[in-house]
């Protein structure tokens, strides 16, 4: 775009001051250190650790009955401290619903 006369936009400059029109000057950068030569191999290599997958150990899936996904309209306030115990409790938000259903039958039969 040679020829361009550089014009400063009324609406930037105005912004930013005068950062457009004035050139920054970059700081002097040294040059990264190149790593130092370990003996002929390295003395231990590093293994990368993995994230754990699935559930945790000693959740036996095999033993639990079947589930039935179901959407339930529950006061808010409530609804976040369930949250809040099992966080506390480390299991599932449903687990804790399912506790205090089957407390409830329990209490009322």
């Amino acid at each position: 775009m040679a020829g361009r006369v550089s014009k400063p936009l009324p609406g930037i400059a105005n912004v930013l001051g005068g950062y457009i029109s004035t050139p920054s000057v970059a700081p002097a950068q040294e040059p990264p250190e190149k790593p130092k030569q370990e003996s002929a191999g390295r003395a231990k290599k590093s293994r990368r650790q993995r994230a754990r997958l699935g559930r945790p150990p000693g959740v036996n899936s095999t033993n639990r009955a079947p589930k039935e996904k179901a959407t339930l309209r529950i006061d808010t306030e409530l609804m976040a401290e369930y949250r809040d115990w099992s966080w506390d409790a480390r299991c599932q938000l449903g687990e804790l619903v399912e506790r205090a259903l089957v407390d409830y039958r329990k209490r009322n039969r």
